[in-house]
């Protein structure tokens, strides 16, 4: 096989990869996924809510399409890790901040109503949200990495709380702390890489063609 059918069976198998993660975004968004972001973004603002369901659907097309690289290469390759990088960046910000202002600014200090079952689905999706953040700052020691965290998350709910945009919520501290633990010691425990940084070898990754067409 020489190296325009293999660049040729590369783009291939890389459009092909790609409308199959369209199509799974597609059903996992229209029956699941969007149905709870709009449950529990009834306080967020129109632009907010929209500016949200796009980049979650974005989030899951290049979620799925990472994990066919990761089970063909066993890396992402570049692009994609910093395409998802910057989509997950953007709807962390949107989550955070893009709550109508309120009235009345409020609080909740109340730990065991953590463990309430309506409380359960918006508990995991903040333990999702999070979760990520263990990863990027897996090179930390874990006692730093707590203490950053939780000063940024503070922050943050001051932030909501000062500006109206949510309320001071014992919760969010608590699942945010524990999702970005997890994943801190996850990663460094099984050493997880999910970018081939060091890989400069052939590989089936979308970047190959750009920089095959440049040659």
């Amino acid at each position: 096989m020489n190296y325009q059918t293999s660049k040729k069976t590369v783009t291939v198998v890389i459009f092909i990869q790609m409308l199959i993660s369209i199509g799974l975004a597609f059903l996992l968004d229209t029956f699941l996924i969007r149905p709870m972001v709009r449950d529990l973004s009834r306080n967020m603002s129109l632009e907010f809510f929209n500016a949200k369901v796009y980049l979650v659907f974005f989030l899951q097309v290049l979620v799925i399409f990472a994990l066919f690289q990761l089970i063909l290469r066993k890396r992402v390759d570049r692009l994609t890790f910093l395409s998802l990088s910057l989509v997950y960046i953007a709807l962390l910000f949107v989550s955070l901040f893009g709550s109508e202002g309120s009235l009345e600014r409020a609080y909740n200090f109340d730990l065991f109503s953590l463990m309430y079952v309506e409380n359960l689905q918006n508990n995991i999706l903040n333990f999702l949200l999070f979760f990520p953040l263990g990863y990027y700052m897996r090179k930390r020691s874990f006692g730093q990495l707590m203490m950053v965290s939780f000063v940024g998350i503070v922050l943050v709910e001051i932030i909501q709380f000062y500006n109206r945009r949510g309320l001071f919520n014992i919760h969010d501290i608590v699942i945010a702390l524990l999702a970005i633990g997890v994943a801190h010691y996850l990663a460094n425990k099984h050493e997880i890489e999910l970018c081939g940084y060091g890989d400069k070898s052939f590989s089936l990754s979308w970047t190959s063609i750009f920089l095959n067409k440049v040659r």
